[in-house]
C-alpha cells in the first residue's frame, strides 16, 4: 500500500515537472516569436521608405524633368515635375497625419494635407538638396516607432529647382 503511494506521487512530481517546462518552453517560444515579428516589421517598414521614395525619384530621373523641395503643413515635400502626354504634372510626396502621402496632380496645383494615397506609416520626412549642382540630395526619414532611416541619392539628369 505504501509503495502505491509513492507511486502515485512520484507520477504526479513528474507529471508537475513535465506541464512546468512546457509551459515555459512555450512561453519562451513566444516571447521570441513576437520579438522576432517586431524586427522584421520594423526592418521592413525602414527598408520600403526608402525604397519606395528612392524609386519614385528614379522613375522621375529623366531630363525633362524637375525637382523641388516645398513645404507642406509642418514638414518637407519632395516634388518631382515631368511631362506626362504633353503636360506637365507633379508626384508630391509628403508627411502628414502619420502617413507618407502621394498625389499626382497638375503642376500648377498645390495639394491640401490629406489629398493623395496614404502608402505607408511615417511621422517625419526632412530632405536636403546636399549639391544641386551634382544633384545630390540627404533624405531622413522618421517612422512611427521611432526608428530613422536615410537615403542619399544621386540624380544623373533630373533638374533640381533651388528652394524658393
Amino acid at each position: 500500500m505504501r509503495r502505491r503511494s509513492y507511486d502515485i506521487v512520484f507520477t504526479l512530481a513528474l507529471f508537475a515537472l513535465y506541464s512546468t517546462i512546457a509551459f515555459s518552453l512555450g512561453a519562451l517560444g513566444s516571447h521570441i516569436y513576437q520579438d522576432t515579428t517586431a524586427t522584421m516589421s520594423a526592418n521592413y517598414d525602414r527598408r520600403t521608405s526608402v525604397h519606395y521614395v528612392a524609386q519614385k525619384i528614379r522613375q522621375s530621373d529623366v531630363a525633362s524633368a524637375s525637382l523641388r523641395v516645398e513645404q507642406l503643413g509642418d514638414g518637407d515635400a519632395l516634388v518631382l515635375t515631368r511631362l506626362y502626354s504633353g503636360a506637365p504634372y507633379s508626384t508630391w510626396l509628403y508627411v502628414s497625419q502619420g502617413n507618407l502621402y502621394e498625389v499626382l496632380m497638375a503642376a500648377d496645383q498645390r495639394p491640401e494635407t490629406n489629398y493623395g494615397q496614404a502608402i505607408m506609416p511615417m511621422t517625419e520626412m526632412s530632405i536636403e538638396v546636399t549639391d544641386a549642382n551634382t544633384g545630390l540630395i540627404g533624405i531622413s526619414f522618421v517612422l512611427q516607432n521611432g526608428q530613422t532611416a536615410d537615403l542619399h541619392i544621386y540624380l544623373r539628369s533630373i533638374h533640381v529647382e533651388e528652394k524658393q
